[in-house]
C-alpha cells in the first residue's frame, strides 16, 4: 500500500501520519511558491466591453429638445506578457469604438473608429536581465528541494521509528517468555522440595526459600507482562498496525539474509554437524 507524493513514495498507512502531512503541506505551499514566481512569464488575454448610452441637456440650436442623445461602444483585445529579460510586451492590442449622436452638427453618425497597437519596454537598470527576474524562482525551486528532502528525511524517521519499536517488542516477548520459563522452574523446585520436606531430606527452610522464590518470579512476570504490552501500544501509536507489517517483513527479510549467511559459513568450514535451523 503506496502511493506516489512528489516523486517520493510513502506507504499508505504513513500518509496518516500527522509529521507527514504537515511536511507534505510545506513541500505543496513550497511548489505553489514556484508556480507562482514562474506565472509572471504567463500571458495575458485582455478583453475590454463597455457601453454608455447618455443624455445631455443642451441649449444649442442644433439639439433636438434642448436634448443630445450619445451612443458609445468601445471594445478592446490585446495579449500582454514580461519576459524574463525584462522585457514587457502589447501584442495585437486592437480597438474598435462605435460613436452615435443625434447632434445636428455631427456629418458622421454613428462614427467608427479603430486602432491597433504593438509595444516593448525594456528595462535597462532596475530589473535587467535573467538573473535578476529568475532569482525569486531559483530560491523557490531550491526551498522546495529542501521540503522535499525533509519530507524524505521525516518519513525515514517514522519508519525507523517503527522497527525500532517492535525490535522493542520483540525484545519484551523474549523476556516475557524468559520470565514465564523462570516461574515454572520455580514452582517445579516448590514442588520437589515440598515432596523431600516431606520425607525429610530436606529442611523446611528450603521450601520456603523456594516458595520465596516464586513469587519473586512472579512479580517478574508482571512486570515482564507490562513491559510486553506497553511496548506493543508504543508501537501501534509510532506507526499502525500495518506499519507493524511492515517492519515484521523487515525482520523475517533479514532473517533469511542471517540464515543463508551461516549455511555459508557451515558449508565453507566442511563442519556439517553445526549447521542449525535458526
Amino acid at each position: 500500500m503506496t502511493y506516489k507524493k512528489r516523486g517520493i513514495t510513502v506507504i499508505g498507512p504513513a500518509k496518516n501520519n500527522k509529521n507527514i502531512i504537515i511536511q507534505e503541506a510545506e513541500l505543496e505551499s513550497s511548489f505553489g511558491v514556484v508556480k507562482e514566481f514562474q506565472s509572471i512569464y504567463d500571458p495575458s488575454l485582455n478583453i475590454e466591453l463597455f457601453h454608455i448610452d447618455s443624455t445631455i441637456p443642451s441649449t444649442s440650436a442644433f439639439a433636438k429638445n434642448n436634448v443630445i442623445n450619445e451612443d458609445l461602444t468601445y471594445t478592446n483585445l490585446g495579449i500582454e506578457g514580461y519576459l524574463p529579460t525584462g522585457t514587457r510586451y502589447t501584442l495585437f492590442n486592437a480597438g474598435l469604438s462605435k460613436a452615435k449622436t443625434d447632434l445636428g452638427t455631427s456629418a458622421i453618425s454613428p462614427k467608427w473608429e479603430a486602432d491597433l497597437e504593438f509595444s516593448i519596454r525594456q528595462n535597462l537598470l532596475k530589473d535587467f536581465g535573467p538573473e535578476i527576474n529568475n532569482s525569486k524562482i531559483i530560491i523557490a525551486k531550491r526551498n522546495a528541494e529542501i521540503s522535499k528532502i525533509e519530507l524524505e528525511r521525516v518519513i525515514s524517521l517514522i519508519i525507523l521509528e517503527v522497527e525500532t519499536k517492535y525490535w522493542n517488542a520483540v525484545y519484551a516477548k523474549k523476556n516475557l517468555k524468559l520470565a514465564e520459563s523462570s516461574l515454572h522452574l520455580a514452582e517445579d523446585l516448590v514442588e520437589k522440595n515440598r515432596v523431600e520436606v516431606e520425607v525429610g531430606s530436606l529442611p523446611k527452610v528450603a521450601l520456603l526459600q523456594a516458595q520465596s522464590e516464586v513469587a519473586f518470579r512472579t512479580v517478574n512476570l508482571i512486570k515482564a507482562e507490562n513491559a510486553y504490552y506497553t511496548s506493543l501500544d508504543s508501537l501501534k501509536i509510532a506507526g499502525g498496525v500495518i506499519l507493524m507489517f511492515l517492519a515484521i517483513d523487515i525482520l523475517f527479510e533479514k532473517r533469511k539474509i542471517r540464515r543463508e549467511k551461516r549455511v555459508e559459513e557451515a558449508l565453507d568450514e566442511r563442519n556439517f554437524d553445526e549447521i542449525t535451523v535458526f
